[in-house]
């Protein structure tokens, strides 16, 4: 995840006693997963001890700002997580509400390997096409092979590596999985990069 500071996602105010029942005994017990979650961090030392500095420059890589210089803090003040959700008040609750804000969601994958807690090494497990062999199991169908792997270019006029193919293809599956719908999938496809010429050209009817 990039930049998820506060002017990107807008703070929507709501009441308690507005809520449905339901909905209330869901948001209490994301407020206690939340404070007990925050909690642990709070007793939980997380450092880079490489590090020579508290704070550290990055290059943001995708999404809305990509190219955008970004210092990150490493200390305390970033140690804590808030809850997002999607779709707002609207969605009722029920549409993300995942953790953010916590520095190691900011850093690049190539440091994360170097994060310790409590003065231990961490090793970061990848789980390989995570998403789309979650929905193949629910639906009890077992995927063999690559999913993101098309076998041969589809779009060679346009697309010349399979490598560079196969990002795209992951890319636009992710953004599928989230979207709420074709047209806000292709829209945060094309836009997930600003910088990368090629896929903001392909239309609509290409990338189908």
């Amino acid at each position: 995840m990039d930049d998820p500071d506060d002017d990107i996602n807008r703070k929507i105010e709501y009441k308690d006693e507005e809520l449905s029942v339901e909905q209330l005994a869901l948001v209490n017990i994301m407020r206690d997963q939340l404070r007990r979650y925050n909690n642990l961090l709070k007793h939980t030392f997380i450092d880079i001890p490489s590090y020579t500095s508290s704070t550290f420059t990055r290059i943001i890589k995708q999404g809305k700002y990509a190219g955008r210089k970004q210092v990150i803090s490493i200390g305390p003040e970033k140690k804590f997580v808030t809850r997002v959700f999607n779709k707002g008040l609207a969605a009722k609750w029920k549409r993300g509400g995942r953790f953010y804000r916590g520095w190691w969601q900011l850093i690049d994958k190539e440091d994360r390997p170097k994060i310790y807690i409590n003065d231990t090494p961490t090793l970061e497990v990848d789980f390989k096409a995570f998403h789309p062999n979650l929905l193949s199991n629910e639906l009890g169908v077992k995927l063999s092979g690559d999913p993101y792997d098309l076998g041969k270019l589809v779009l060679p006029e346009v697309i010349k590596t399979k490598e560079q193919q196969r990002d795209y293809v992951k890319l636009l599956v992710l953004m599928g999985i989230n979207a709420e719908n074709e047209k806000d999938a292709y829209s945060a496809f094309r836009n997930n990069n600003r910088n990368d010429k090629i896929a903001r050209s392909l239309k609509r009817r290409t990338t189908s």
